[in-house]
């Protein structure tokens, strides 16, 4: 029953939150994406994006973009360790360290902010960033602000793992961390390019401004640039989330006509063996009404503990379901937990109707 219930509802919250699981998965309607970001290389894909937009027509619409150097890192509290720096025994949260340059923040915000030399901006997509520091390559930042948000949530393109956006003070000190003698020859510093807009156009048009663009952009091996469109996705994720709801409507359907059936049938079995032991109970002098009721206390125990302690362990379960649909791009919590409580009361209804049914045919066998 926990299983049902469980497959049930987190494949309806998928199939149903598709917008949602859209939005966190492509948080622009074009997401571009470069693994670079020096000028010429940069220069040349602008100028593929803003060639591609006049052809059509069309404006960039709440374009985020920045230049961006990411590393693998674990966390423990404030201390951020690469990859090259663990040790055995090493115990930390596994993380993404996104460095990004003042000037490029300063962009996307209404109000541009100053730094010092050792002063950083920090937004963590998975919550609020906590401590006054932050620790990484023998460096200490002072975190000037916990950001609450980042304009395109950084253009993350999963949450498998949790992201550190850090806004240091210019490119020079990014540059400087990359060379660091930790990383050198280990290539644990990537250096990147996001560019991601929105379009007013219909999807139709935007998927064909996408096919465009894609083949317009320079395809180089030494930096090649990845784009993707939240309209050309959407068909894909339609049939990959429709099949998993499908699969999880037939086999719950499945279960909850085996269940119904054999709980069913074993009362019946049981009205029975009961029949002889209810006669008694009516010679000794007992009346019909609390033969009935002794009739309806025991089927009803036998019907809903089950129900009960699936429900119990569905919800200490969702914080841990929850988890695991943010692989999948769904971090709408309220909406899993509706459906999962409407899923809850389906399955609830129903066994109400199929408790009321065979408490009849109980009592009709027991009174025979």
């Amino acid at each position: 029953m926990k299983s049902f219930l469980v497959t049930l509802s987190t494949t309806v919250s998928l199939y149903v939150g598709i917008e949602d699981v859209l939005q966190t998965r492509y948080p622009r309607q074009i997401l571009l994406r470069l693994d670079s970001f020096e000028a010429d290389v940069l220069a040349q894909v602008q100028s593929e994006v803003a060639a591609t937009l006049d052809r059509y027509g069309l404006e960039a619409v709440d374009r985020v973009e920045y230049r961006v150097l990411s590393f693998p890192v674990f966390r423990v509290e404030d201390k951020f360790s690469a990859v090259q720096e663990l040790v055995i025994g090493f115990a930390g949260s596994v993380a993404a360290l996104e460095l990004i340059p003042l000037e490029d923040y300063n962009r996307l915000v209404a109000e541009p902010v100053s730094l010092e030399e050792n002063e950083v901006l920090v937004y963590y997509n998975r919550g609020p960033y906590e401590h006054a520091t932050l620790e990484f390559l023998d460096r200490t930042f002072v975190v000037k602000e916990s950001l609450a948000s980042l304009p395109g949530n950084g253009l993350s393109t999963t949450e498998t793992f949790g992201s550190y956006y850090v806004i240091v003070q210019d490119l020079g000190m990014m540059q400087e961390l990359s060379k660091h003698p930790t990383l050198q020859g280990r290539g644990a510093a990537m250096a990147g390019y996001g560019l991601g807009f929105d379009l007013n156009t219909s999807r139709e048009r935007a998927v064909a401004f996408y096919n465009d663009l894609k083949n317009a952009l320079p395809r180089q091996e030494a930096a090649p640039v990845w784009v993707e469109s939240r309209d050309e996705a959407r068909g894909e994720f339609h049939v990959l989330y429709g099949g998993l709801f499908f699969l999880g409507a037939f086999l719950g359907t499945l279960f909850v006509m085996g269940t119904v059936l054999i709980i069913y049938y074993k009362q019946i079995t049981e009205g029975f063996e009961d029949r002889r032991r209810y006669l008694i109970l009516r010679q000794v002098g007992m009346s019909s009404l609390e033969v009935r009721s002794s009739i309806k206390s025991q089927v009803l125990s036998v019907f809903f503990l089950p129900l009960a302690a699936a429900g119990v362990h569905v919800a200490f379960a969702f914080p841990m379901i929850t988890k695991l649909l943010v692989v999948l791009n769904l971090s709408n919590r309220s909406l899993f937990a509706l459906c999962t409580a409407l899923t809850f009361a389906a399955f609830a209804l129903l066994y109400t109707l199929v408790y009321r049914a065979t408490t009849r045919v109980y009592y009709r066998l027991a009174a025979a």
